[in-house]
């Protein structure tokens, strides 16, 4: 994307942005299974990456558990995610207008109201805190993408990060809760194959079962 060809952009240049579903966001555990695979690899391949991760007014939940499970799912994609808060972009989108105010505060109240556990998790407390200076004031990022006029200024703000180099070093392969079930199932369902094979000394089988399953470790 050329930043000249948006409108409300002042940068120049150009930035490469790669769409991915959100998570639960696909028809099914398989191809939110294959969705990470291949934006595991699409992020080593790149240069450096600046994540940004949005939240929609009906996905963050009546209780905010929409933000803790965005949170978790940082964790677990960023190494030491903590050290590149810097680099992570926020956007709040489909919120009301008469609603946006309120995104400060309820994160105020997720830090305010963590738990022991949550409060000993250095990196979930971090990056709660960094969502929370993310969302004060003019800080806040919130878009209608629908009626917004001008989206070249969400543009400039996520070109404002700091992008993380050597990617591949830093991103991990992160699966939904859903999905890592069933992908838990299945190595399962493998391993009870290959004991019942190795009962009837069927190790053709064994063998297929096993590269399979180095398969699945390489791509993961």
């Amino acid at each position: 994307v050329n930043f000249s060809d948006i409108n409300g952009s002042i940068e120049n240049g150009t930035i490469i942005l790669c769409d991915a579903p959100g998570r639960n966001d696909t028809a099914g555990p398989e191809v939110d299974i294959a969705n990470s695979v291949s934006i595991q690899r699409v992020i080593q391949c790149s240069q450096s990456v600046r994540p940004v991760f949005l939240t929609s007014f009906k996905g963050q939940g009546d209780r905010l558990e929409g933000i803790k499970d965005l949170i978790h799912f940082i964790k677990e994609m960023i190494v030491d995610a903590e050290y590149h808060t810097k680099s992570l972009t926020f956007i709040f989108t489909k919120f009301p207008k008469n609603k946006r105010k309120e995104i400060h505060a309820s994160i105020n109240t997720l830090m305010k109201d963590m738990d022991a556990i949550e409060r000993a998790d250095k990196t979930y407390a971090a990056i709660l805190q960094d969502m929370l200076a993310k969302t004060k004031n003019s800080e806040l990022i919130a878009i209608d993408p629908i009626e917004d006029k001008e989206p070249g200024a969400t543009l400039d703000r996520i070109s404002e990060a700091r992008p993380i180099a050597r990617p591949e070093e830093v991103f991990k392969f992160a699966l939904s809760e859903k999905s890592k079930a069933v992908l838990k199932e299945q190595i399962s369902l493998h391993r009870n194959t290959i004991l019942k094979a190795l009962e009837r000394s069927d190790f053709e089988l064994i063998k297929y079962k096993l590269e399979e399953l180095n398969s699945l470790q390489e791509l993961i």
